[in-house]
């Protein structure tokens, strides 16, 4: 019996703008925005792929140095008087000896800057900290702030051809900026570009992942730099062949049981008591200092809120994927009268509000949570509007670079089950019940930050 060919179809991102791809989903240096082999790779000196990659989808690249290996790009990229933007996840691996790595560049074969894009890492004079490069023929920007070693951190290169500004962002945050007076993006028809190395001279080869490598013909804003770097994953819900699809930069599809779509309200129905979405691999820690995080959706309340009971409607769990072990991280729950939001380890404050007649069944109501990690600060935010904060136990001691975060709506019957692996009964008197969250949510966003007030009334715009 021959064994069937196993297609390997890379993620579809719509929420990444980008003109060229190299996803590495497949295990190649394929272009993902072409169906022709334009500006595909080869491997040279056998790169190798590893599993998971940022998003824990897929594959993603996996360089030696010490091997020199890279992956040279079919043709050149003409971004000849045009503004450009370049980004990436990359996860650096500092070896002894190492003082730059190239993530992408296209020179002239003789050594005129004029023609020359690199985009690095490399060592600092001082500090021995590995930091960002940015050279577009003859202008060079440096960064300022120390690229975390073997954690993802995404970085970003952009030339703005009307403004004339050069800039580099380190985890969607501007880390320099230079004004590029008289630069004239121009290549080099006679070399092509080469991911891992310094096409001039071959050497500076990168040490480490790549992983999710865009070129765009545009300077893209901070704002999408800043979404690319923070946006975990964004589930819109626009059809029923779109149910699980993720509209942001990562393509994370997402799971669910006994859920559908409902076409009147172009929504996610979750109509049984066993209904349940989730979305899982998710990462918070590409800042080594912070483990900030953001999360808002529109609900609608379906079933009848009776005296006494409580409906849990959002969890967040942390996976350690060694063991497997999964621990509650936060939980937003309904009660007859309050909202209440925990967070964990426990003992831990709860936000509580009491919703009166704010909160109707049947209405559509928006719902969003903050915590900063800076000063380990819980919010809960009502249709826009801040309804509480609390100082709450940071998340440190859960939350790490390595383990994966798990956005769940609605109950689930897995082991361990949504109630006990928040200890939610604990302290409660047991005459309470708890029913299963029947409704419909909307719009459903994670972030790898805190948002803002400001963004939240604008998510609540655009929905109303």
């Amino acid at each position: 019996i021959v064994p069937p060919v196993v297609i390997c179809e890379p993620r579809q991102v719509p929420g990444l703008s980008a003109d060229i791809l190299w996803s590495f989903d497949c295990e190649n240096a394929n272009n993902d925005r072409s169906n022709t082999s334009q500006y595909n790779g080869i491997g040279i000196n056998s790169p190798g792929y590893v599993n998971h990659d940022y998003s824990g989808q897929n594959a993603a690249l996996w360089l030696d140095h010490y091997k020199k290996q890279y992956i040279n790009i079919s043709q050149p990229i003409d971004y000849t008087m045009k503004s450009l933007a370049i980004s990436a996840w990359i996860r650096l691996f500092l070896k002894p000896g190492l003082q730059y790595g190239t993530i992408l560049s296209q020179c002239g074969i003789s050594n005129n800057t004029a023609n020359c894009l690199r985009c690095e890492v490399r060592k600092d004079g001082g500090l021995n900290n590995m930091i960002m490069y940015f050279e577009l023929n003859g202008k060079t920007v440096i960064g300022s702030s120390p690229i975390a070693i073997s954690q993802w951190q995404h970085v970003a290169f952009v030339f703005n051809n009307k403004t004339m500004r050069q800039s580099i962002y380190l985890n969607g945050r501007l880390d320099n900026e230079i004004e590029a007076t008289g630069l004239v993006s121009q290549m080099d028809f006679q070399t092509t570009p080469i991911i891992g190395t310094h096409d001039r001279s071959f050497e500076n080869f990168y040490s480490g992942i790549i992983d999710q490598l865009t070129f765009s013909f545009r300077a893209k804003s901070a704002g999408e730099i800043l979404d690319e770097a923070t946006l975990l994953v964004h589930y819109q819900f626009n059809s029923s062949a779109q149910l699980y699809n993720d509209s942001g930069p990562n393509g994370i599809l997402g799971k669910g049981s006994n859920v559908s779509f409902d076409a009147s309200s172009s929504s996610l129905l979750l109509d049984t008591y066993s209904s349940y979405y989730r979305s899982s691999n998710l990462l918070l820690g590409s800042n080594v200092t912070s483990y900030s995080y953001s999360f808002s959706m529109w609900l609608t309340i379906l079933s009848k809120i009776s005296i006494g009971m409580r409906i849990p409607l959002v969890r967040l769990s942390v996976v350690t994927p060694t063991t497997g072990t999964e621990t509650c991280l936060a939980i937003l729950r309904i009660d007859a009268t309050d909202f209440v939001l925990t967070q964990y380890p426990r003992p831990s404050s709860s936000v509580i509000f009491t919703y009166n007649n704010t909160i109707k069944e049947n209405n559509p109501f928006h719902v969003a949570v903050t915590y900063n990690d800076s000063n380990t600060t819980l919010s809960l935010y009502i249709n826009g509007n801040v309804v509480g904060s609390s100082n709450v136990s940071s998340v440190s001691s859960l939350v790490n670079t390595e383990n994966h975060v798990i956005l769940t709506i609605g109950h689930t019957n897995d082991s361990p089950s949504f109630l006990d692996l928040c200890n939610v009964y604990l302290g409660y008197d047991v005459l309470y019940h708890y029913i299963s969250f029947i409704g419909m949510v909307d719009d459903v966003r994670l972030y790898s930050r805190v948002l803002t007030a400001d963004e939240i009334k604008t998510f609540v715009s655009i929905r109303r």
